[in-house]
């Protein structure tokens, strides 16, 4: 469809310009994904992140007192207790 502001055009929701800009194509969600706010990618649900190759998305696995951070996508130490030497446990600070 044309843009609103500027020259060109963009796709509609839900497709995105092809590597050469020529055509929409339909964005591939993964299951546990959703378009992303512009509708032209996608994004993890909350509680998952996108796996090493970027091609899927993976439960976030929370550790014992540990919580999701801001983005949905990770997780931090809950209040309390900070992430231990190996970084995948929380350990409680005394």
């Amino acid at each position: 469809s044309p843009r609103k502001v500027g020259d060109g055009w963009d796709c509609n929701r839900g497709y995105a310009k092809d590597a050469s800009s020529t055509k929409c194509e339909p964005v591939q969600v993964p299951e546990n994904g959703q378009l992303n706010v512009f509708g032209n990618a996608w994004e993890c649900k909350r509680g998952f992140a996108k796996s090493g190759s970027g091609t899927e998305c993976v439960e976030v696995l929370l550790p014992q007192n540990a919580v999701l951070d801001y983005t949905g996508h990770n997780w931090v130490c809950a209040r309390g207790f900070k992430k231990d030497s190996s970084g995948k446990a929380c350990a409680q600070v005394y």
